[in-house]
C-alpha cells in the first residue's frame, strides 16, 4: 500500500467517524408508540377509578398487564425496523437505549409499591420531566445540540 492510499484510507475513516458523530436519534417511533399507549392507558385508568367507565377496580391489573404486553410486543417490532437504519449503532443511539432501559427499571419499583389510585398521579408527575430531559442529557453526553 502506498502512502497516498494510506492517507486516503485515513481520510475516509475520519469522514466516516465524523458522520457517525452527527447521526440522528432513531428512537422516535418507539417513543411515540409508548406515549400514545400510555395516554390511552392512563385515560382508561382514570375512567375506571372515577366510575366513568363500566369496569370494576380489579380490572386495573388487566389494564396494566395489557399495557405491558402490547408495549413490549410493539417495541420489539419497531426495534427490528430501527436496527436496519445506518445510525442505529451510533454512540448517541446506544446511550439513548441505555437511558430508556434505566428509566424503565427505575420506575418499576414505584409501580409495584403504588396503589391503583396513586399510580395515575405518580405517572403524570414523574415521566414528564424525565421525557423532557432525556434528549437533552443524551445530547450533553455525545456533544450534539437539539
Amino acid at each position: 500500500m502506498s502512502s497516498q492510499q494510506a492517507i486516503d484510507n485515513l481520510n475516509y475513516a475520519t469522514d466516516l467517524a465524523k458522520a457517525g458523530q452527527q447521526a440522528p436519534l432513531v428512537g422516535g417511533p418507539i417513543g411515540l408508540m409508548w406515549g400514545l399507549l400510555l395516554t390511552v392507558t392512563l385515560g382508561t385508568h382514570w375512567g375506571i377509578i372515577t366510575g366513568k367507565l363500566p369496569f370494576e377496580i380489579w380490572h386495573l391489573g388487566f389494564l396494566w398487564v395489557f399495557f405491558s404486553i402490547i408495549g413490549g410486543v410493539a417495541s420489539a417490532i419497531l426495534s427490528r425496523t430501527l436496527k436496519q437504519k445506518p445510525s442505529f449503532h451510533s454512540t448517541a443511539n446506544q446511550i439513548e437505549q441505555s437511558v430508556w432501559l434505566m428509566f424503565s427499571i427505575g420506575h418499576f419499583p414505584f409501580l409495584l409499591k403504588s396503589s391503583p389510585h396513586t399510580r395515575v398521579n405518580f405517572y403524570w408527575g414523574s415521566p414528564c420531566p424525565s421525557q423532557a430531559m432525556r434528549p437533552w442529557k443524551v445530547s450533553q453526553v455525545v456533544g450534539n445540540r437539539y
